[in-house]
């Protein structure tokens, strides 16, 4: 069995259900026109971006919370 990544044991321990990927050659920051690092998109299943967060958020705002929910 292969050991799990640093980051996917992070979200398990943190029961976080997201998927994750690497980019190297940053070729999808280049197509979703990355300004900086951390930058968050929420992107729906046809690839389009609904909404984007740059910098670091407080994911327990109230808005934001507000806001995932109605997805």
């Amino acid at each position: 069995m292969r050991a799990k990544r640093p980051i996917s044991a992070f979200w398990c321990k943190k029961h976080f259900d997201l998927n994750t990927v690497r980019d190297p050659e940053q070729k999808v920051a280049a197509q979703y026109k990355v300004t900086g690092w951390p930058e968050t998109f929420i992107i729906d299943r046809q690839g389009n971006i609904r909404r984007r967060f740059i910098s670091a958020q407080d994911w327990n705002d109230p808005e934001i919370l507000q806001y995932l929910k109605t997805l």
